[in-house]
């Protein structure tokens, strides 16, 4: 968030079964080849464990980089733990997520944002017992905000896509899969009013992939073209 904050959140790791082994033994993925006379050790009994919401913050300009956990506020299963999903940095507060893979083999096409509020101090003239003042310290404290569906069409669930922050704030996303479809887009995201849409391109576009990665140009302004469709002016360096 900004450039001094890395925000890691999600994921899924292989976790030993071993009765004695501590709960978060991870085991990396391995290829073992064996051989005629070769005598292999059968490795232990594994699952794959997914993980959120809660998170972990790296502030880069602290005097020390420490990982520190943090644990957001949310509402009972607001947000399932996920891998896979795309998120995207709004501002230097908060971060946008969206979609993913949870156990049972379920793919997700919601969007969350993640508040992650700086410091800042509260007026000391507020009486601490004064409602606005209960409200402030609310905001001051990590959280997990829904952002709210409008209807309309959306993106399918997925996984594996790629997404990135528009200049106007809207969310870029494409590609995806889920278990049995390879998706393409682009699809637009609005995280302010909670709506998406599909913007008409022409030309030739990528094929439907997954895995891939999606930038946005810093100096690059992409807006509406003729027939609907979007162009990008990117200065060029000579």
């Amino acid at each position: 968030l900004g450039r001094d904050r890395l925000v890691c959140f999600g994921g899924r790791a292989l976790v030993s079964k071993l009765p004695n082994a501590p709960a978060r033994a991870f085991r990396a993925y391995a290829t073992v080849l064996t051989a005629p006379g070769v005598r292999t050790e059968r490795l232990p009994e594994q699952t794959i464990r997914y993980y959120g919401p809660e998170v972990h913050l790296l502030d880069l300009e602290a005097d020390q980089r420490v990982w520190r956990h943090v644990a957001p506020l949310a509402e009972p299963e607001l947000i399932a733990p996920r891998a896979g999903h795309c998120a995207v940095a709004l501002d230097d507060e908060r971060m946008w997520v969206f979609g993913g893979r949870g156990d049972r083999g379920r793919y997700f096409h919601d969007a969350f944002v993640l508040r992650l509020p700086r410091p800042a101090p509260i007026d000391p003239r507020i009486d601490p017992n004064q409602k606005e003042r209960r409200r402030l310290e609310r905001l001051r404290e990590p959280a997990w905000v829904a952002v709210p569906e409008n209807g309309g069409e959306a993106p399918e669930p997925r996984c594996a896509a790629a997404a990135a922050r528009c200049g106007d704030g809207k969310v870029c996303v494409f590609g995806g899969r889920d278990g049995t479809t390879c998706f393409g887009g682009p699809w637009l995201h609005d995280p302010r009013l909670g709506t998406w849409s599909r913007p008409a391109v022409l030309g030739a576009p990528p094929p439907n992939c997954f895995g891939h990665a999606l930038v946005a140009l810093p100096a690059a302004k992409v807006e509406p073209g003729a027939a609907g469709a979007f162009r990008a002016e990117v200065p060029v360096t000579r």
